[in-house]
């Protein structure tokens, strides 16, 4: 599977987005939210470090609530 994060760090940013939502498609049934939080959390470095903030922060909520969701399924 794909790890955007090495590709953050190369400064191809549109090349980790694009890839990053070809791998939450994949994970579209997933039942592990902490690989999809991480997958979110690339997207938003990505698109904040192209200036496209608006989406990075909706990025960067989505992969704050999916990493909420893995806690509190952790407490059940």
């Amino acid at each position: 599977m794909y790890i955007a994060r090495c590709s953050v760090n190369l400064g191809n940013e549109q090349r980790v987005i694009d890839q990053g939502q070809a791998v939450l498609n994949a994970l579209a049934h997933e039942t592990d939210h902490k690989k999809i939080a991480a997958v979110h959390a690339d997207i938003a470095a990505a698109q904040l470090r192209i200036g496209d903030l608006n989406e990075g922060i909706a990025s960067g909520r989505l992969a704050l609530e999916t990493a909420q969701r893995t806690e509190s399924r952790w407490a059940f």
